[in-house]
């Protein structure tokens, strides 16, 4: 099995794109589907697509979902991410060979980083 898409039901698009973009650095492209503008990136060999919640037919209201990444600098980004409207859960906290923190996008999903110590 290989993971191709991802899709992220979204509510705040704009914010949401403008998040992942400085944060990751996820390059977006818009896409068309029913009267409805979707934004699809690559990552790492599959796409993450955000489609409206609306059209997903979504209407929790957060935590829709929950991605672990591994990044290469986590301090900075923890730094980071209140800038570009996100908010911290937790903070880095050390486990000797890597180093973990969480955090909620600004549709209020949260997602747990975590930095490989070699």
């Amino acid at each position: 099995m290989k993971l191709n898409q991802i899709t992220l039901a979204v509510f705040s698009m704009e914010a949401m794109v403008t998040f992942y973009r400085q944060i990751f650095g996820l390059i977006f492209r818009k896409e068309e589907m029913a009267g409805y503008t979707l934004f699809r990136a690559e990552v790492n060999g599959f796409d993450m697509l955000f489609c409206p919640a609306e059209l997903a037919g979504n209407d929790a209201s957060s935590n829709r979902h929950q991605l672990h990444l591994s990044v290469k600098d986590l301090a900075h980004l923890m730094e980071q991410v209140p800038k570009h409207g996100g908010s911290v859960l937790q903070e880095i906290v050390d486990h000797g060979l890597y180093r973990e923190a969480a955090i909620r996008d600004p549709d209020q999903n949260s997602l747990v980083l975590r930095q490989t110590i070699f």
